[in-house]
């Protein structure tokens, strides 16, 4: 059951990346936008965090001269990659657990 949790708490955490960079690769060229991450270990497995990350939002834009995002697209396409791997291994995860879930059942009978 543990490999079941650790699976799907894997994957709600690298959803949650993909959100974040998804959104910094929206707002690259958004004058005074500041660069959101998100990292593993601040999210709790099957637990809705305390503010979703994708209540944050950028700074307006104005006149007055704001400077420029701080996104760096190629380290977003980098933590894509990486988000993506995650949650790949997160889904492996949860069919091991119902594969030996599965086989416990068969065995039983």
């Amino acid at each position: 059951m543990n490999t079941f949790l650790i699976g799907t708490g894997l994957m709600q955490s690298s959803a949650m990346q993909a959100a974040s960079t998804a959104r910094n690769i929206a707002n690259a060229n958004t004058p005074g936008y500041q660069r959101t991450d998100i990292r593993t270990g601040d999210v709790v497995p099957n637990q809705a965090p305390a503010q979703p990350p994708l209540a944050a939002a950028p700074l307006q834009a104005n006149r007055q001269g704001l400077p420029p995002s701080n996104v760096d697209l190629a380290t977003e396409m980098v933590n894509l990659i990486r988000v993506q791997t995650g949650y790949e291994l997160g889904v492996k995860l949860v069919n091991v657990a119902d594969d030996m879930t599965q086989e416990t059942l068969n065995i039983k009978r």
